[in-house]
């Protein structure tokens, strides 16, 4: 028989279990009522050339209460879409590159631009491939860094490039290159970036449990994401995977218009080698449209992007005023948390793929 001692502090255990199941359950309905969070499985995985990378061979399914609930599939190589036969010499392909906007958070496969891209340029040539390249959270310098690791193995006859305004903001942290006071591209180390000191919580499986169930375990890794951006440094870079922020007063300033400068140069000049084609579009934020809309102004970070693609004679386009032209009601072309609606996605589908035929001579 237990004795009176050990039946105390059993049925204390089991209060105190019991309270913490009932705080847990309290806090969840509480966030799910007053805060709703993403969920979803982990985004991200770490790849010591790339870095943060979409996982690799993920399937999911990611929601935000009230503004997105869309599914996805990565291929190997951790980019949307179907496997790539790089044996197959007969296809001509499309590189986008770009961040999340290019990878279409919020919209499910088959209505991102990307996907949308490739059957429209298909149609016209079914020997076309369209290869969505879009990371979330990146700037130029990955795409610079993909385009010189994986991107040239591709073969592309056209690289077209996402822009999105605080591109300029990501190229300042110098997470893949720096550029010294002469201009010089300097490679940086990757081992202990961010994404290297978490891959072993991104691949747990009780954390990718959780987090694809629980908005209070969600609310707090986006905590610990907003302490990051607080601390973060030069090398560090923001966390991937945070939503479409943005900053009123704009992103562009002398310094990092000048390393986005020169990163640009450097990416037109390794798909020049690879006798390409590479043009770029300016994806505003909502903040932009609307601001063209009222005063038929654009934004300082488009103005700034313009000015550079004008000195390195980049083709530009801006999807400024054909998002501005559709709506004055905005939430129709953009979620709440930033990004793209899947209406905006096929919008932005028929312009490109106007553009690109045009670049490819398609008749």
């Amino acid at each position: 028989m237990k004795s009176p001692r050990l039946r105390t502090v059993a049925l204390n255990v089991l209060v105190a279990a019991a309270a913490a199941l009932a705080s847990l359950a309290l806090a969840e309905i509480g966030v799910r009522t007053f805060a709703p969070q993403p969920t979803g499985p982990s985004q991200f995985a770490f790849d010591p050339v790339r870095g943060d990378i979409p996982v690799p061979g993920q399937h999911g399914r990611r929601t935000l209460p009230g503004v997105y609930d869309y599914t996805y599939a990565n291929n190997s190589l951790g980019l949307r879409g179907p496997e790539i036969d790089f044996s197959d010499t007969a296809k001509r392909r499309v590189l986008v590159l770009g961040d999340s906007f290019a990878y279409g958070v919020g919209v499910s496969d088959e209505q991102t631009s990307v996907s949308l891209l490739g059957r429209y340029l298909a149609s016209r040539d079914p020997s076309l491939e369209v290869v969505n390249a879009g990371d979330p959270g990146v700037g130029t310098d990955y795409e610079l860094k993909f385009y010189r690791t994986l991107g040239t193995r591709l073969k592309p006859r056209l690289v077209a490039l996402y822009f999105f305004a605080n591109d300029f903001e990501d190229n300042s942290f110098a997470k893949y290159y720096a550029v010294d006071g002469q201009g010089a591209i300097v490679e940086q180390s990757l081992s202990g970036s961010v994404g290297s000191r978490k891959q072993a919580l991104s691949g747990n499986r009780f954390y990718n449990w959780l987090i694809s169930r629980s908005q209070a375990a969600n609310l707090l890794k986006q905590f610990a994401i907003n302490l990051m951006l607080r601390g973060r440094v030069a090398g560090d870079g923001p966390p991937a995977g945070v939503i479409a922020y943005h900053n009123d007063n704009g992103y562009s300033d002398e310094a990092n218009t000048r390393v986005t400068g020169v990163l640009l140069g450097a990416l037109r000049d390794e798909v020049a080698r690879d006798r390409a084609d590479f043009i770029v579009f300016y994806v505003p934020p909502r903040e932009n449209v609307a601001l063209f809309q009222e005063k038929g102004a654009l934004s300082r970070d488009e103005s700034a992007l313009t000015g550079i693609c004008q000195a390195l004679k980049i083709p530009l386009y801006s999807l400024t005023p054909l998002l501005a032209s559709q709506t004055r009601d905005l939430s129709a072309l953009y979620f709440a948390e930033g990004h793209w609606t899947a209406l905006a996605h096929g919008l932005v589908a028929e312009f490109v793929s106007s553009a690109a035929a045009e670049r490819l001579h398609l008749q």
